[in-house]
């Protein structure tokens, strides 16, 4: 009886430990399906996505960032790309034709947000995709940026993403969400046609932001107070006239995260029922 108390012990160490294994390979498994290097944003020889390179280079951080030589002017890590001016776009202002403004304040001064800037170094149709600071091996270094030459599958001109991808979004965004724009969301009633202070910025057709160290982001998650890897956030930046800010900004990057490979489109969160529009337009 011992003996077989022994066998029934050991017999549940080996179902344990089993299962542990298991678990840490389900885990394994579903980290490689959400990592960067099975996304499109894999650029490299690897890459399963329609736009990527034949020959050059298998690396996939090297796109954007670099462990040396980085651009620290932009607001990203190491940012390894070069980027056009700010003032290269049309932002979309709402104001052309028979529209009226849509939002309120002023468009940013100086142009397209630096966040947005790094996303368009890409999909603005204008900038080569290998156009790197600091391409992958020695003597690839260049302080503005040049194309590493590399051969690749789906673009066009001189290593362009194709205009008849809806990727590739241009310099004229007109047609496309409002970014560098103020985000003056707020559940209350009031507020300055123009604001003056984020106080008066209270917008009913928009949530109210949370906020924390000099941070402010839209709530999607569970942890309200706490921002989170879901939440949207919104990047301060200064704004001209009478709204000069510093102000909570829409970017690029408030909906989209280039890193996250769970949703097609790089979405923060599923846009199941519209939900990444609702996250911020009350209707």
């Amino acid at each position: 009886m011992e003996k077989l108390s022994r066998l029934e012990r050991m017999g549940g160490w080996v179902a344990a430990a089993g299962f542990a294994v298991f678990a840490a390979m389900v885990a394994d498994s579903a980290l490689a399906a959400t990592s960067i290097a099975a996304s499109k944003h894999n650029l490299g020889t690897t890459g399963t996505g329609s736009v990527r390179v034949t020959t050059g280079t298998d690396e996939v951080c090297v796109f954007c960032h670099t462990p040396h030589g980085g651009d620290t002017n932009k607001s990203a890590p190491l940012w390894n790309r070069g980027v056009n001016a700010p003032a290269s776009y049309t932002l979309y202002d709402g104001l052309w034709g028979d529209r009226p403004s849509t939002f309120d304040g002023e468009t940013a001064t100086g142009g397209v947000g630096s966040i947005s800037l790094l996303c368009l170094s890409c999909h603005d149709g204008a900038t080569a995709l290998d156009m790197l600071i600091n391409a992958p091996g020695s003597g690839g270094y260049n302080a503005t940026g040049a194309s590493a030459g590399y051969t690749w599958q789906n673009v066009v001109g001189t290593n362009l993403m194709d205009p008849a991808r809806i990727a590739t979004i241009g310099t004229d965004l007109k047609n496309d969400h409002p970014i560098s724009v103020p985000y003056c969301g707020g559940m209350k009633s009031g507020g300055a046609a123009v604001p003056t202070t984020i106080a008066n910025c209270k917008d009913q057709d928009f949530k109210a932001p949370a906020a924390g160290s000099g941070l402010y982001w839209i709530e999607t998650g569970t942890a309200n107070g706490t921002r989170e890897k879901t939440d949207l956030p919104l990047y301060v930046r200064a704004f001209g006239g009478t709204t000069a800010g510093p102000w909570p900004a829409v970017e690029c990057g408030s909906c989209h995260d280039p890193h996250n490979a769970d949703t097609p489109t790089f979405l923060r969160i599923a846009n199941t029922q519209s939900q990444v529009c609702l996250s911020c337009h009350v209707k």
